[in-house]
Formats: structure tokens, C-alpha cells, sequence
């Protein structure tokens, strides 16, 4: 909630904004769906990293610019610009960086991906489904041809559903 505040000193009209911080209204950040606790996944996926020879790790590269909001869901996402004229109202077409639900967003879209991944992928899949973090992967193999077919899998499917990624080799 804001009030506003006019000064006038000679010629020079200020218009201030106002904000009351006391009124106990439900604000942006009480609203948003967090989903679970990513936090509580780390450790898991560590462990499991651990247990391998070789270590594997790739990121998604723009993660959160690969997803994009339904068009009849981005007035939810609308933000206004004042201009001299009155104002301009934009929409985000991309989920938003930073808002406390995106790590949720993102991990449910991948979620989504690899329960709906054709078979062919079926024991690669089931390795990455417990290996993310965000938009961090953590894995392992046990060979170098284990580590060979794994990266070749995976590039594939990421191809497939167009996930552009980094991938690094942890020894």
C-alpha cells in the first residue's frame, strides 16, 4: 500500500511515493507455491556422486530462459513502466530468475522430461532423475566406456528436447 506525497517549494512540484509497511496484507512472496525443499536434496546427491570412480557434472546452460510461461498465464506475470504519456505494461514471456517458486519450476519441467523420456533412455534416465540439483547434474560412472555411453545418452535426449548443457569431468 502507498500514499502519495506532494512538495511544492516556488515552481518545483515533487511528487513522492509513500510506502506503508505496517498494513499486514499478503504480499508476493507469502503467495508463491515453493514446492519442496531443494535444499534437502543436496546431500543426497552428493552421497550418491561420491560412490562412483569417476565423477560426472554438467549444467544447464540458461536454464530458467528455456521456460516459458503459457500465454494466458503472463498477466500474472505483468509489470508496469511509468512514462511521461501514462504507462507501459509488460509481461514476462520466461519464467522470472529469481522469484522463489522458479528452482520449483524448474525441477518439476525436468521432472516432467525425464518421467516422459522414451524407453530408449530408460536406464539414463533413471540415473540424471536422482542427480539434479536445479539446474546442476552430479553423477558418476564406473569406466571410461561406462562415462563414454552415459555423456553419449545423455547429449542425445538433451538433442532430443532441446537442453543445451556443459558437461565436466570430475576425477
Amino acid at each position: 500500500m502507498h500514499n502519495e506525497v506532494v512538495h511544492i517549494d516556488g515552481n518545483v512540484v515533487t511528487t513522492l511515493t509513500m510506502h506503508v509497511g505496517n498494513i499486514k496484507l499478503a504480499d508476493l512472496w507469502e503467495l508463491q507455491h515453493l514446492g519442496v525443499n531443494l535444499l534437502e536434496v543436496i546431500p543426497d546427491v552428493l552421497d550418491r556422486f561420491r560412490l562412483y570412480p569417476i565423477g560426472l557434472s554438467a549444467d544447464i546452460e540458461k536454464a530458467f530462459l528455456m521456460l516459458s510461461v503459457a500465454p494466458k498465464d503472463r498477466d500474472y506475470l505483468r509489470f508496469f513502466y511509468p512514462i511521461k504519456e501514462g504507462e507501459l505494461v509488460y509481461r514476462h514471456c520466461r519464467i522470472v530468475f529469481g522469484l522463489n517458486s522458479s528452482p520449483f519450476l524448474l525441477n518439476a519441467s525436468l521432472k516432467h522430461l525425464l518421467d516422459n523420456a522414451p524407453s530408449e533412455y530408460c536406464d539414463v534416465v533413471e540415473k540424471l532423475k536422482c542427480s539434479f540439483y536445479v539446474d546442476n547434474c552430479l553423477s558418476g560412472v564406473h569406466n571410461v566406456t561406462e562415462e563414454e555411453y552415459f555423456i553419449d545418452a545423455v547429449k542425445k535426449y538433451c538433442q532430443k528436447v532441446v537442453l543445451t548443457y556443459e558437461v565436466g569431468k570430475v576425477m
